[in-house]
């Protein structure tokens, strides 16, 4: 209800204000009623993120390692810093970078083979007169290895047959993939896809 300057009551005007009001919310909730429920909007869910651990045991000096590397979302420095002192040369010392794309393939072989023992590391980096010495004593060994670019390792998982670790490596495709059932070790490295 509306009140004139000489104070009398405008119902009319008030009427009218009140069915423009009601046709409004009539309106509303027609378009309201036409849109979906805020329920059935699905809503964008993040996943939380995957904390990527390593499990290593070095076959040479009998030492073990167990490392997250990865917080889910960013390699942690100081792990690949003793990730490369861990996979450093056996003969020399000498330690080098490791190929973060290799130890995410290291990570998802022992993850997809089932392996509850630690990834048995025989070779990680290494040097070049170390490389050399095995090329004069070893079949396979290449001259320019990945190995001496921190991008290879060779190793076993001992409760995981030899032919499967290698299926599932393959299965992968996170680079090369040596196999060699005389000696009893996988080669992995984070070069180009192809197998031997």
């Amino acid at each position: 209800m509306f009140i004139t300057q000489d104070g009398a009551a405008d119902h009319i005007s008030s009427r009218r204000a009140f069915m423009k009001q009601g046709s409004l919310f009539v309106a509303s909730a027609a378009m309201l009623s036409a849109m979906p429920a805020f329920a059935a909007i699905p809503l964008p869910v993040r996943k939380p993120p995957v904390k990527r651990i390593l499990s290593l045991y070095d076959e040479g000096r009998k030492n073990r390692i167990r490392i997250p590397y990865h917080d889910g979302e960013n390699y942690l420095s100081d792990a690949m810093d003793d990730l490369a002192w861990f996979m450093r040369d056996h003969r020399t010392g000498e330690a080098h970078v490791i190929d973060p794309k290799l130890l995410d393939y290291m990570y998802l072989v022992h993850a997809r083979s089932g392996s509850d023992e630690p990834l048995h590391v025989i070779s990680g980096y290494r040097s070049k007169a170390t490389n050399d010495r095995l090329r004069k004593t070893m079949d396979g060994v290449a001259k320019n290895s990945y190995h001496l670019l921190g991008r290879a390792v060779d190793f076993r998982l001992p409760d995981v047959k030899l032919s499967f670790v290698r299926k599932v490596a393959l299965a992968i495709r996170g680079g090369g993939v040596g196999y060699y059932p005389s000696h009893h070790f996988i080669h992995i490295d984070s070069g180009p896809i192809r197998k031997w």
